[in-house]
């Protein structure tokens, strides 16, 4: 695979526009993007991709990018996300306009100038930006029989299929966002468990129903919903599940739990319905972080972005970030161009759809410990500092 070198120096545009520093002229600060018309879902999502802490000149600086129709996306995006992460002492935004154009020739229905949903977008520049940048694999690709032989004849069958994934998937874009999901299904009649791997870059959460549109929610009891235990059924009841033991169908239960942890966790809320209208429930996330249990680990997450969506419906509304910014340690709002340091993002109001967490720590799990809780809250006290 063709290669070609992301300058270190290289610009994104010209074209800017001043910022609203909240500070003294001249004093170091973050940097905001310039709006020019329905692209606040594509700002938002770059300042919130920012706060994953990789897009330095040390890690893509100079970096040979791989020959591609989207190469040139690719550097531009790299461009910019480093751009965003430097502090700066010019009052100007970035503009990211030539970013747009060449977006819009490679998915014209992503890229229009109408309102889009900023995850998607997340999720398709990320997957350039991967495909952009990942390592060759010279060893010799194993199938799908290969790997379940494999992982039988393992104490740990889930590192087989880690293993296998990461060595294909060598960049260093999804070292940093993947992990992966066991889901185990157990036959009801004979106990019998059948286990398979996936690797995911995000977790979606459903919101709990609530009596109340706007009633309040913890991201705990969001992620409990998602790993708690699930019937399956057909819809008239029926046996649904195929037992390989029984040879026959019967009454089978499905759990999701995580195997490997990502060192940079996406959750994204799972506000709107498939014709876009929105649910407005309030997401509490009053904490410093997350803990997460998986089927061998303890791991402590801290919240690092937050990406807000004001509107009825997923085809209109405003895009904000919120991020982290360790080097000044403190939380910035980002409103396009506009960017103002928040005293207490808690004391917003906020309508969070997606937010961005990092891995700070891991521990052995007890043996003890009870498996189905699957996460804990810390105190907001507990906020990096």
């Amino acid at each position: 695979m063709g290669n070609s070198v992301l300058s270190s120096s290289s610009s994104v545009s010209s074209e800017t526009v001043n910022t609203n520093r909240n500070g003294a002229e001249n004093m170091s600060s973050p940097i905001g993007i310039k709006n020019f018309g329905n692209t606040c879902y594509m700002n938002a999502g770059l300042q919130f991709i920012s706060a994953m802490g990789i897009f330095t000149e040390e890690n893509f600086g100079g970096m040979k990018l791989n020959k591609s129709s989207s190469e040139e996306v690719c550097r531009s995006l790299l461009s910019i996300l480093i751009q965003l992460g430097k502090p700066s002492r010019i009052a100007d935004a970035i503009s990211p306009f030539q970013l747009f154009k060449q977006l819009r020739q490679q998915n014209s229905d992503l890229f229009n100038q109408h309102q889009q949903d900023a995850h998607e977008f997340i999720m398709y520049i990320l997957e350039i930006i991967h495909d952009g940048t990942v390592k060759p694999c010279n060893s010799p690709k194993l199938s799908n029989e290969d790997l379940e032989r494999l992982s039988k004849k393992s104490t740990r069958p889930g590192n087989i299929f880690w293993n296998n994934h990461m060595m294909r998937n060598n960049s260093i874009l999804n070292n940093t966002i993947c992990g992966q999901f066991r889901s185990r299904i157990t036959c009801e009649n004979c106990g019998n468990n059948s286990d398979t791997f996936d690797p995911f870059w995000d977790i979606t959460l459903a919101l709990p129903e609530v009596s109340d549109d706007y009633e309040k929610i913890s991201i705990g009891s969001c992620f409990r919903k998602f790993f708690e235990q699930q019937n399956l059924f057909q819809e008239n009841d029926e046996p649904n599940y195929n037992c390989s033991h029984c040879k026959s169908f019967v009454n089978a239960t499905r759990c999701i739990s995580i195997s490997q942890f990502p060192n940079v966790l996406l959750v994204t809320l799972k506000r709107f319905n498939n014709s876009g209208e929105k649910c407005n429930g309030i997401v509490s996330f009053k904490t410093a972080g997350i803990i997460l249990k998986s089927l061998t680990e303890i791991g402590h997450f801290k919240l690092v972005a937050v990406l807000q969506h004001n509107g009825s419906t997923l085809f209109q509304g405003h895009y904000i970030s919120y991020v982290f910014k360790k080097e000044f340690n403190g939380w910035f709002k980002f409103d396009d161009d506009i960017v103002t340091l928040v005293d207490d993002i808690l004391e917003e109001d906020i309508q969070a759809y997606c937010l961005l967490y990092i891995l700070e720590s891991k521990s052995a799990l007890n043996s003890n410990s009870e498996q189905a809780y699957s996460v804990g809250i810390r105190s907001q006290r507990n906020q990096a500092k």
